[in-house]
């Protein structure tokens, strides 16, 4: 298992993104200060994956960092 953690643009796709992620890789993910309404200009994800899923998932997350 590998940890990642990131600072994303808190926006409605952001939060899509990281749904998209929950559904098709097998991962733990724990977001703070995510309400994806625009309140706060940013949000910390943390998201525990396998290995080989790391690539996929840093893919997926470029657009919000």
């Amino acid at each position: 298992m590998t940890t990642l953690e990131y600072t994303l643009i808190n926006n409605f796709m952001a939060g899509l993104t990281m749904r998209a992620i929950e559904e098709k890789f097998p991962c733990f993910t724990n977001l703070s200060n995510a309400d994806f309404e625009n309140r706060n200009e940013t949000i910390t994800v943390t998201i525990s994956c396998r290995n080989e899923d790391v690539p996929y998932i840093k893919e997926y997350l470029a657009p919000f960092v």
